[in-house]
C-alpha cells in the first residue's frame, strides 16, 4: 500500500473540494447566461426589443449566496478541507436543487428590496434556475469524473472486513466515482480469494490500526458483523478521522429513517412513504406530466425508428413482451422489436442444440450474444431506445416511469419471499437495476436494489434515477 502523509492527504481533500467548488460557480454562471439569452432572444422576437446581456454581471450574488448554503449544506465533503462522506448522492441531489432555486429567489428578492437601478428579468432569472437545476448534477459528475480519470482528489480508504459485504462495497467503490475514495487495500481474518486477488489484503482485522496509522489513512469503512465489530468499535473510532460504518443487513431503509434516542438506547425509525396514498398520488400525478412532456418530444423520433425497424428486417413494429405487473398481474409490454422474425421458435431450436447456452439462458433469461437480434435492434437496445413504446403502458396504468424492473413468470423464484413486496408496486421503464449496471449486476444484486428502490422511494430517488438514466444511456452502460 502507498505511503500517504498528512500534507498530501488534506491537499487531496481541499483539491476534491475546490474543484467541485469551481464546478458549481462555473456552472451557474453558464446557466444564467444562457438563461439571460433565451430571454434575449425572446423579447427581440416578440416586441423587436434589446436586452442588454452586460446586466449579467450584477449577478455575482447568486455566486456567493449558494457558496455559502452549499458549505452549510456539506455539499463539499463532510467539510470543505477534511473530506470525508457528506451526504449520500441523492441527498446531494435533493440539497443541490433547493440551495440552486434559494440562491436565486434571494436574488429576486434582493432585487426588489433594494430597487436597483435595472432590474434582471424574473422570466430570465426562472429559465435560468431550470437550467442550473439540470445540468448542475450532470456537471458535478463529469467534474468527478475528470478527477477519477486524472488521479487528482483522490481519497484513500481501507475496508474491514472481505466478506459479502465488504466484497460488495468495494466493488462500487472502484467504480464510482462520486465519493473519490480509492480502495488502498481491505482487512479481513479469512479472506476469500476472488476480492484478495482484485483488491490489495493488508492483513488480519487485528491490524487495521498498525497498518492505517503506518500509511496515514485516516478513512476507514466496517463491513463486518455487529459480533464482530462490537468489541473493536470504540478503538477504531478514537484512531480514524473519518469512520464508516456499513449495515450488514441487507437493505436498511435511509432516505426515511431517522435516529432516534430511546432513554439512552440507540433506535431507528424508519417510514416506508410508498405506502401512504398521498404520496403514491404525487408520484402519480409527476409521472402523468413526465410522460406527457416525453410522449410530445419522442413522437417523432419513435416514428423515424419505427420505420427504420420495419425496412432493416422482415416483421412487426413493436414486440410484445408478456410480464408481471402490480400485484402479479401479467400484461404486455412494449418494444420496439429487436429481434429477427420467428425469435421464439428459433431460441426453442438453438437452446435444444446447444446445452452451454440453454444452461446460460436458464440462469439469466438472456444470451450474452444473442444471435437473433438484428444489427439495427443492438443498437436501440444499447441506447435503450427500444424501450420508447412502454410511454404507453405508463399512459395505460400499467408500468411507471421509474420503478422495479419487469419480470417474466419464471423470475418469480429468485425473488423468494421478496416478491409480494416488491409486485406491490407497478414495474417502470427505469429503474435501480436499469442505472446501476444493467446486464453487469447478479440476479441478487437486482433483487436488492428493487426492494432498495421500495423502502427508500421518494421524489429525490426518482429525480436521481431520471438523471443516472440519461448517463447510462448516454455511455451505453451495461446495456445488451
Amino acid at each position: 500500500m502507498k505511503k500517504h502523509n498528512k500534507i498530501s492527504l488534506f491537499k487531496s481533500s481541499l483539491a476534491r473540494n475546490v474543484l467541485l467548488c469551481a464546478g458549481d460557480m462555473l456552472c451557474l454562471s453558464i446557466s444564467t447566461l444562457i438563461g439571460l439569452y433565451i430571454y434575449r432572444m425572446i423579447i427581440f422576437s416578440l416586441y423587436g426589443n434589446y436586452y442588454p446581456m452586460s446586466v449579467a454581471l450584477s449577478c455575482h450574488p447568486i455566486l456567493s449566496s449558494f457558496f455559502v448554503m452549499a458549505l452549510f449544506a456539506r455539499l463539499y465533503g463532510a467539510n470543505f478541507v477534511y473530506g470525508g462522506v457528506g451526504v449520500e448522492p441523492v441527498e446531494e441531489l435533493k440539497r443541490l436543487t433547493l440551495i440552486t432555486l434559494a440562491s436565486f429567489i434571494f436574488f429576486i428578492a434582493s432585487q426588489t428590496l433594494f430597487r436597483d437601478d435595472y432590474l434582471i428579468s424574473r422570466s430570465a432569472l426562472a429559465i435560468a434556475v431550470v437550467i442550473a437545476a439540470v445540468t448542475l448534477p450532470l456537471y458535478r459528475y463529469v467534474v468527478r469524473k475528470i478527477m477519477a480519470k486524472l488521479h487528482i482528489g483522490v481519497i484513500p480508504v481501507v475496508v474491514a472486513g472481505g466478506g459479502a459485504l465488504g466484497r460488495s462495497v468495494m466493488y462500487y467503490l472502484s467504480h464510482e466515482c462520486f465519493y473519490g475514495f480509492e480502495i488502498a487495500g481491505f482487512f479481513d481474518d479469512a479472506p476469500e480469494s476472488e476480492v484478495s486477488g482484485k483488491f490489495k489484503y493488508l492483513g488480519k482485522l487485528n491490524d487495521v490500526v498498525r497498518v492505517s496509522r503506518l500509511h496515514n489513512v485516516n478513512t476507514l469503512i466496517s463491513c463486518i458483523p455487529y459480533s464482530a465489530f462490537n468489541s473493536r468499535y470504540r478503538r477504531w473510532n478514537d484512531v480514524f478521522m473519518h469512520h464508516i460504518i456499513v449495515a450488514d443487513s441487507g437493505v436498511l431503509p435511509i432516505s426515511w429513517s431517522q435516529l432516534v434516542n430511546m432513554n439512552g438506547t440507540s433506535a431507528v425509525e424508519i417510514n416506508n412513504k410508498l405506502k401512504q396514498t398521498l404520496f403514491r398520488l404525487s408520484k402519480l400525478f409527476i409521472e402523468v406530466i413526465l410522460c406527457s412532456m416525453a410522449t410530445c418530444l419522442l413522437i417523432i423520433p419513435a416514428l423515424v425508428i419505427a420505420v427504420l425497424v420495419k425496412l432493416t428486417s422482415r416483421g412487426p413494429i413493436l414486440y410484445f413482451a408478456r410480464r408481471l405487473g402490480q400485484n402479479g398481474k401479467e400484461f404486455y409490454c412494449l418494444k420496439f422489436r429487436t429481434m429477427y422474425k420467428d425469435a421464439d421458435v428459433k431460441l426453442k431450436q438453438l437452446l435444444a442444440q446447444n446445452p452451454e447456452l440453454k444452461k446460460e439462458w436458464d440462469a439469466n433469461f438472456k444470451l450474452e450474444n444473442d444471435p437473433r437480434i438484428t444489427p439495427f435492434g443492438n443498437f436501440l437496445r444499447k441506447t435503450s431506445l427500444d424501450e420508447i413504446p412502454q410511454l404507453i403502458n405508463v399512459v395505460r396504468g400499467e408500468m411507471s416511469l421509474i420503478g422495479p424492473r419487469p419480470i417474466v413468470s419464471k423470475e418469480k423464484k429468485y425473488y423468494g419471499k421478496y416478491y409480494r413486496m416488491v409486485s406491490r408496486v407497478k414495474p417502470g421503464i427505469t429503474g435501480m437495476w436499469q442505472v446501476s449496471g444493467r446486464s453487469d449486476t447478479t440476479y441478487d444484486e437486482r433483487v436488492r436494489l428493487d426492494r432498495y428502490y421500495i423502502l427508500n422511494w421518494s421524489i429525490w430517488l426518482d429525480y436521481y434515477i431520471f438523471l443516472k438514466t440519461i448517463q447510462t444511456v448516454l455511455f451505453c452502460k451495461g446495456a445488451k
